[in-house]
């Protein structure tokens, strides 16, 4: 019965389950459309800094070697891009190597082909025919790891942690960090996976506004604007000036990469999925505050402040439409759009600067932004095929020690950093490869604390890899600037397997109509005079039923 269970489970786990924490950056544990589920401290509060490995004082330290004969642990992990870009596993990457030296652990590496990873996996757990070690997005699998606890796939760690692994233990049962302890389990306090814990530094959303700072410089305007007013006012002065010099007004105020619904947190609300008044959840593109926002961008879009193409604009053409000189504005990433023009502007207009904006000043005087949670449901899980169960906790947990967290997070010491002042700082190898490598695959030779595994982020190595120009240094800082808060946004929830089945069902029909509908509104082919209509309908297929699904796992998230 359970190969069976376990079978009829297999079949419906998505791609997404592989989802890397470095792409979502994030984070979203709900299986929400919406990628932006946070933690949420109190308005305008921060959260408490990871501490990235634990103090050895009042714990055991484990020693090394691990083993006193060599152990081979066998380690599903799908093979990153930036890994494949020159190596064929990870048993090429020196820190990897560096682990077995040390610990006397040998990893065979399961890579499965690029595309087949859900396939692969799949075929594992319908066969039980499992490794030891799966790496993978939990959270991504239907009913989440309950699920795959249940269905004897993997098993609950608590008294491994507690025993064996000192240093995991110490980080995420830090008092001082009571979302970091939620994060770490299940609602019933079950710890299934060692996970990649986020710093402060990868916590903080990377899309932010941008926006070509010598252009607002040209206009006149000595402040960044604070509000969605003050940018209308921007964008209008933008749309009848000639900035870039052409001849011609076609200058685009305000360019998306599909539904700009990032404005509406200038509305108090996150328009594109669930939202929340204090403990209280709501569905926020039914509410007033979205129907305001779309109001805006109906206005923008018929003004020409939208760029009118937004909903067929992918990031090829975004990125031609701001490198080509016509874009102004943007909400874009640090590193993949900001460092990406950034760049091509030196080549091509070394007078083109870019920035970035505080996050838009709401009515209530909050800026609200989302910030990721310290665990995204990424980590290392140990299968119940594990004969060596007590030796895999104590590897995994070597990568939360001072020594381990040092090599995973920057490799060896030497060849592809060096400590100057305190400060681990990457050597040319990395940060000026002699074979043309970029960054993130040449630190991949050494470190896969660039992509994913089990381990700590480390906010130094995140100064280094993301925040490399200048005017990367400066958008980041506007991001964090002002009165910000996280408020609106849902915590990182986990539903229960019966949970998701009907969530999915219910979302799958409204998640639909809803974005149809959004983009109507925008380019006014349906009047928002209709919005109540657009409600009663969502209400129809079921919102308030997944609602309370939402809120029900809310309320156990907050201990409720």
């Amino acid at each position: 019965m359970k190969k069976l269970l376990a079978l009829i489970l297999s079949l419906l786990i998505a791609v997404s389950l592989f989802g890397c924490a470095e792409k979502t950056d994030d984070a979203t544990t709900t299986g929400d459309s919406n990628p932006e589920n946070t933690a949420t401290p109190a308005a305008g509060t921060s959260s408490p800094e990871v501490k990235t490995t634990a103090s050895t004082d009042d714990v055991k330290e484990n020693q090394l070697p691990i083993v006193s004969e060599p152990l081979t642990l066998t380690y599903f992990h799908y093979l990153d891009g930036k890994v494949s870009a020159t190596m064929a596993s990870n048993e090429e990457i020196r820190c990897y190597q560096e682990m077995e030296k040390l610990t006397g652990i040998d990893i065979e590496w399961i890579h499965p082909p690029a595309g087949q990873e859900a396939e692969k996996l799949n075929l594992m757990i319908a066969s039980y025919d499992l490794p030891d070690l799966i790496y993978t997005g939990w959270n991504g699998v239907p009913g989440g790891p309950h699920a795959m606890i249940d269905n004897e796939v993997i098993i609950p760690l608590n008294e491994y942690i507690d025993q064996l692994a000192p240093d995991y233990s110490k980080i995420i049962n830090d008092e001082s960090n009571p979302d970091l302890y939620r994060q770490a389990r299940l609602d019933d306090g079950t710890i299934y996976m060692f996970a990649q814990i986020s710093s402060e530094g990868h916590r903080i959303n990377q899309s932010s506004l941008q926006y070509r700072q010598d252009w607002l410089d040209a206009l006149g305007i000595e402040n960044v604007p604070a509000t969605i007013d003050d940018w209308e006012e921007v964008y209008k002065l933008v749309k009848e000036t000639d900035l870039n010099g052409n001849g011609e007004k076609d200058e685009l105020p305000f360019c998306s990469y599909g539904t700009p619904n990032q404005w509406s947190y200038s509305f108090g609300v996150n328009a594109g999925t669930w939202s929340m008044d204090g403990d209280t959840v709501y569905y926020g593109p039914t509410s007033d505050a979205a129907r305001e926002y779309l109001t805006y961008m109906n206005r923008w879009y018929t003004e020409g402040l939208l760029d009118k193409e937004y909903i067929v604009t992918d990031g090829d053409a975004l990125n031609t439409k701001i490198t080509g000189e016509r874009g102004f504005s943007y909400w874009g990433i640090l590193s993949a759009n900001l460092g990406t023009y950034q760049s091509a502007f030196n080549k091509t207009n070394p007078e083109a600067k870019l920035a970035g904006a505080p996050y838009p000043k709401a009515d209530d005087g909050y800026q609200y932004r989302p910030v990721a949670s310290y665990i995204g449901g990424s980590g290392t899980a140990i299968t119940t095929a594990c004969k060596h169960v007590e030796e895999a906790a104590k590897w995994l947990n070597f990568a939360y020690t001072e020594q381990g967290h040092n090599l995973i997070i920057f490799g060896v010491e030497g060849e592809s950093y060096e400590w100057v002042d305190g400060y681990p700082k990457f050597k040319d190898v990395v940060t000026n490869n002699p074979d043309g490598l970029t960054f993130a695959q040449a630190l991949s030779r050494f470190s896969c604390g660039s992509f994913s595994g089990a381990y700590v982020k480390d906010q130094r190595q995140f100064e280094q890899a993301v925040l490399t120009y200048d005017e990367q240094r400066q958008a980041f800082e506007a991001m964090q600037s002002g009165n910000v808060s996280d408020a609106i946004f849902l915590p990182p929830i986990t539903r229960t397997k019966e949970e998701s089945e009907r969530y999915n069902e219910i979302m799958g029909e409204v998640d639909t109509y809803v974005k149809e509908m959004f983009d109507k509104f925008i380019m006014g082919s349906i009047s928002l005079n209709e919005f109540d209509i657009f409600k009663a309908k969502v209400e129809n297929l079921g919102i308030e039923e997944a609602r309370q699904l939402t809120q029900d796992a809310v309320d156990r998230y907050l201990g409720k």
